[in-house]
């Protein structure tokens, strides 16, 4: 989380150089790496009716893809918008 904090102001005070950015994406990933197998784990374990299991996994989910989500929302809004027009 710190290095995301660490990342996030770099880029909105406008003084960074590539190789911060490039390195504290990649220090980023490599947490994610291990995070993301780990929790999906944890959450295995929660859940108590494993039929739940498949809804309660693509809810964890959203914690990794919400730049795709926000993608294809965005995306239907401007086709929509275009064909408005």
């Amino acid at each position: 989380m710190v290095q995301a904090l660490i990342l996030a102001m770099l880029v909105f005070m406008k003084n960074y150089q590539s190789w911060e950015i490039l390195s504290l994406s990649t220090v980023l990933g490599i947490i994610n790496r291990f995070d993301v197998p780990a929790r999906q784990a944890m959450v295995y374990e929660m859940v108590e009716d494993k039929k739940d299991f498949a809804n309660t996994l693509a809810l964890n989910s959203t914690i990794v893809f919400p730049p795709f989500l926000l993608k294809k929302e965005t995306e239907r809004e401007v086709t929509v918008g275009f064909l408005e027009y």
